[in-house]
């Protein structure tokens, strides 16, 4: 025979829901932030792109030449190759929009000795 539960006290009840309702103003307020650093982060890319269209143009197709002719057809778009100003992300957005080049991504993780995530890096490269 099931016993019949016992009634929460009305204050433990209203403490419960006003707890809740802070819980989720909180969520609310921090996911609101993440959209927003997001959105500033994604404005801040694509304001990049017309200059990333023109380094790819006047510095990468000649770094594509080089590396052609040592028969290689992939460049990392780390800092070594110097596009001072332009992050490699914004390069990366542009050259999607290149016939003949293909972006992609390589994520970098580490971890610690206890198997907990320490760092990770998100690497930018193309291929032709």
């Amino acid at each position: 025979m099931k016993q019949k539960s016992k009634p929460i006290d009305d204050d433990l009840s209203k403490a419960i829901k006003a707890g809740n309702k802070a819980k989720s103003a909180a969520e609310r307020k921090k996911t609101k932030e993440a959209d927003d650093a997001r959105k500033k982060h994604k404005e801040y890319i694509k304001s990049q792109i017309p200059e990333a269209k023109k380094w790819i143009k006047d510095v990468l197709m000649k770094k594509i030449t080089e590396e052609t002719a040592k028969g290689c057809s992939r460049i990392s778009l780390g800092d070594r190759h110097g596009h001072p100003g332009i992050s490699a992300e914004a390069i990366y957005e542009a050259a999607k929009m290149i016939d003949g080049l293909k972006p992609g991504t390589v994520d970098h993780n580490e971890y610690d000795s206890d198997g907990y995530l320490r760092s990770w890096a998100t690497a930018y490269y193309v291929e032709w």
